[in-house]
């Protein structure tokens, strides 16, 4: 081999072992990546057939072949534009001396949301902001921000709230998961609300507009009510 063949092994020798360092301390598995992005497909997917599913209604029974090449062309650049939207950036914190990868942006911290709210950011993120759905945040993704731990432990006992009384209601979207962002549009979210918004009023809130935090408080003292003591561990 000539030197120069040596240099370019040498330096790709080290950009792998950079690179498989960095692959060991932010805990990532090809394995974890590749479910990952099957996943996404399945979630992108299903939103694309949801939109020309929408699209096909415009679509005349005696359509010519020109207007439905065109309904074609605009299924096409509507799930693309969709797919757009959910492409979510990749950076990487450094968190109790070691790094990893976040999808939540600097500065990040859990806004005051209104039960509908809530249960858009859970299961659908913010579009807006670009933010994943948050019932794919861990403990871990949100444990090197003050306060988001608590943050999310509080949504999730909510969350659970929804889920039970949507179940028991009747209205619970048949073949839907409450901890999965899979096949979940506004459309279905906007129905679960409608769906337990009078139980809700009843058993935790005063007014629609009350915070998820309420909520949380609210359904905490009912239970401390009812065991006589508790904490807010209780509500975990």
């Amino acid at each position: 081999f000539s030197k120069q063949n040596l240099h370019t092994e040498a330096r790709q020798s080290q950009t792998a072992a950079i690179v498989d360092r960095l692959i060991e301390r932010t805990d990532i598995r090809e394995r974890s990546v590749t479910t990952a992005a099957d996943e996404a497909t399945e979630d992108y997917g299903a939103a694309a057939m949801e939109i020309e599913e929408e699209l096909v209604e415009d679509l005349p029974t005696n359509a010519t072949r020109e207007e439905s090449e065109e309904l074609n062309r605009r299924r096409r650049a509507a799930a693309q534009n969709a797919l757009g939207q959910r492409l979510f950036k990749v950076g990487m914190v450094r968190a109790g001396g070691a790094c990893k990868l976040t999808t939540l942006p600097v500065g990040f911290k859990f806004p005051s949301m209104t039960i509908p709210q809530t249960i858009n950011c859970w299961f659908i993120g913010s579009v807006g902001a670009n933010l994943i759905p948050y019932c794919q945040l861990k403990s871990h993704d949100v444990d090197h921000i003050k306060g988001a731990s608590s943050a999310l432990r509080k949504i999730r006992r909510v969350m659970s709230l929804v889920h039970k009384t949507a179940t028991a209601k009747g209205c619970w979207p048949s073949g839907q998961s409450w901890d999965t962002p899979r096949r979940w549009t506004y459309e279905k979210t906007n129905a679960l609300w409608l769906g337990i918004e009078k139980e809700f009023l009843r058993l935790y809130m005063k007014k629609r507009d009350a915070k998820y935090g309420t909520v949380y408080n609210n359904a905490n003292k009912k239970k401390q009510r009812r065991r006589g003591q508790g904490s807010e561990d209780d509500m975990e």
